[in-house]
C-alpha cells in the first residue's frame, strides 16, 4: 500500500511542480500517471469480494446507492462549477 501512496505523493508533486514552471506537457503526463494509478487502486480495491465496497453493496445495496447517489451529484456540481467559472473567465493573451 505503501509504495501506492508514495507514487501517488511523488507524480502529484512532479506535476504541481511541472505546471508551475509552465511545462504543460509534462505536467499532462504526470497527472495522467497519478489518474491512472487511482483507477487502478480502485479496480483492485472493488474486484476483491471481501473488501468493503463489494461487502456493503451486497448486503447493504440501499446504503450503497445512496452513497454512490452523493458522490455522483458531488462530482456533477463540481464539473458543472468548474465549467461555469472557465466559461465566465476572460480570455488572456500570452504577451
Amino acid at each position: 500500500m505503501l509504495p501506492n501512496r508514495l507514487g501517488s505523493l511523488v507524480t502529484v508533486s512532479l506535476g504541481l511542480l511541472a505546471a508551475l514552471r509552465n511545462h504543460i506537457r509534462a505536467h499532462a503526463a504526470f497527472i495522467a500517471g497519478s489518474y491512472v494509478g487511482l483507477l487502478g487502486a480502485f479496480v483492485g480495491v472493488v474486484s476483491v469480494p471481501s473488501r468493503r465496497i463489494p461487502q456493503l453493496a451486497v448486503h447493504q445495496p440501499l446504503i450503497f446507492l445512496g452513497v454512490v447517489a452523493v458522490i455522483g451529484a458531488s462530482a456533477a456540481v463540481l464539473v458543472a462549477t468548474l465549467t461555469r467559472h472557465r466559461e465566465a473567465a476572460p480570455a488572456t493573451a500570452n504577451a
